[in-house]
């Protein structure tokens, strides 16, 4: 895989770690309920964040350059922006949630697992699909483009 593709991936794994942080948080939500909120809170902020909207932003530098060649787009890959325009409104309606005491532990442990899912299944095909598509595709002249560009 290109070098870029391998800090992407990278990237995913060390949100898989925070993913997996958050679920074991999630089940000491009702034994713990005010430092698990604020735990969570901290953990979700991670995906709120300057490094998260970097990280979009250059995989929609691979997407803008992929759409350029004859290579089919999957519809999982073409709604990658959409996504993650989408997963920036949730998170800041989900962090107002956890540190809202009126809102019981279940309904927010149930949002919070909801949006992990979501996170791991788009992150999911990312790696199955886009980037293997992107590494295939794309011409050292594109990965150029991309690499000028690139947010670190």
């Amino acid at each position: 895989m290109h070098e870029l593709i391998n800090s992407l991936q990278q990237y995913h794994h060390e949100k898989a770690h925070v993913l997996s942080q958050i679920d074991s948080l999630v089940l000491e939500i009702g034994k713990r309920e005010q430092s698990a909120r604020t735990e969570l809170r901290a953990l979700l902020e991670s995906f709120h964040s300057g490094a998260e909207s970097a990280h979009h932003h250059n995989e929609e530098l691979i997407l803008l350059e992929l759409r350029k060649t004859a290579v089919p787009i999957h519809r999982l890959i073409e709604n990658i922006s959409e996504e993650h325009a989408a997963f920036h409104r949730i998170l800041g309606r989900l962090n107002a949630r956890v540190v809202d005491s009126s809102i019981s532990c279940e309904v927010v442990s149930s949002d919070i697992i909801w949006f992990a899912r979501q996170y791991d299944e788009h992150a999911t095909a990312e790696e199955t699909i886009f980037f293997p598509a992107a590494d295939n595709a794309l011409s050292s002249d594109a990965w150029s483009r991309v690499e000028k560009a690139w947010r670190r």
